[in-house]
């Protein structure tokens, strides 16, 4: 069996995303495979370092972007496919603006994934001002859906979702989740920790938040509930922000920490490339994640094999993710939120306790794992007529 495995992700904006963490964890087991045989699908002329040219399946990028990319590509697409003997493609988002994907193949099985229906959700929040143009881009991308011969998705919180998606048969939804890279169970030295937190200018302890900065995060809220931690308990500890952000949301951060008071209190690092990730986080006392929707959550699951204790939202994927290893809060409540956090900065035997538990949890979830599960259900839809 021959599978293709949609990588184009990597050659856009989406590379610094979850999509982008997915892809490239899912990229490294597929390559060791020697069956299934796996190809993967990139834009032209853009290298893929790690990947042998003779695996990749080279497509130009189109001009159109949207629902009028998936109309024009499609068939191009699958016409390529087909030529490389190929017998089952995954596409790793089906809201991607960029690329178009082959949904119901006559003659290739068709695979996609759905990480969450955030966008859709708050679509007035997340869209902003594009949401004209956006919201029907999504729900036209969502009505295609149930074309694809296999849904994936990555939590039970998300197939919930999509059960309420006319067009797809809930049978055909496969949850698997997602996995932590190894690297975040292991143990750097005490001067690795020490001389990254003293090149990044980190404070000696801190609370920790890695992320993005879009409405479903909940950055204000977080943000509210560190000036009750300041202010109501006691706690002169920084909160680091760390993730790529756009000039709209910085002015947003910047104007909340004027507004409450945090101007020393509140340290932005920006991006964090994936290899220093496992330093940033063993630089932390306590790491916070109170977002209000997920469609699976791997920062904290991130955190918790680094042996970080977690304050997380009790709301979406979260609690089936996170299980009792972390301290589960109200995410519209800023004074739980500050409590939670007050609790494992005073107890330090908490912190170890909940640190030791999540590095418990974080162990169950391993991208091999991941890698076997995808072959599986390429095997279950390449064996149907």
């Amino acid at each position: 069996m021959r599978v293709a495995f949609d990588v184009r992700a990597l050659q856009t904006k989406s590379a610094q995303r979850g999509i982008g963490t997915y892809v490239r964890n899912m990229v490294r087991p597929f390559l060791e495979s020697a069956e299934p045989e796996f190809h993967f699908l990139a834009f032209a002329g853009e290298p893929l370092p790690g990947i042998e040219a003779e695996r990749i399946i080279a497509v130009p990028r189109g001009r159109a972007t949207g629902h009028l990319t998936h109309l024009l590509e499609g068939g191009a697409l699958e016409r390529a496919l087909v030529r490389r003997g190929i017998d089952v493609v995954h596409h790793p988002s089906i809201f991607e603006f960029t690329f178009g994907t082959v949904n119901a193949g006559r003659r290739v099985r068709t695979a996609a994934t759905i990480f969450d229906l955030i966008p859709l959700r708050f679509p007035r929040e997340i869209f902003a001002g594009k949401r004209r143009c956006l919201e029907p881009f999504y729900r036209a991308a969502l009505r295609r859906a149930g074309a694809f011969g296999r849904i994936v998705t990555s939590s039970e919180s998300t197939r919930r979702d999509l059960a309420g998606v006319p067009s797809l048969d809930p049978a055909r939804v496969a949850v698997i989740p997602l996995g932590i890279d190894e690297r975040y169970l292991a143990r750097p030295t005490a001067e690795a920790v020490e001389a990254f937190r003293r090149a990044r200018r980190l404070p000696d302890e801190f609370v920790l938040y890695v992320g993005g900065f879009s409405f479903n995060k909940n950055v204000p809220g977080m943000l509210e509930a560190h000036r009750l931690l300041v202010a109501e308990l006691g706690k002169t500890i920084p909160l680091v922000l760390a993730g790529p952000m756009d000039p709209r949301a910085r002015r947003s951060i910047d104007d909340a920490v004027a507004r409450l008071g945090l101007h020393d209190l509140v340290v932005l690092p920006g991006f964090i490339p994936d290899d220093e990730l496992p330093l940033l986080y063993r630089t932390a006392l306590v790491f916070l994640f109170a977002s209000h929707f997920e469609g699976f959550g791997l920062p904290p699951l991130e955190a918790m094999a680094s042996g970080v204790p977690v304050v997380a939202s009790k709301a979406s994927s979260l609690p089936e993710v996170l299980g009792d290893a972390a301290l589960l809060v109200d995410p519209d409540n800023p004074r739980a939120i500050a409590q939670a956090l007050g609790r494992l900065i005073e107890d330090p035997r908490l912190r170890e306790e909940q640190a030791e538990r999540g590095v418990r949890q974080a162990s169950l979830f391993t991208w091999a794992r991941t890698a076997r599960e995808h072959v599986r259900l390429y095997e279950e839809l390449a064996g149907e007529s």
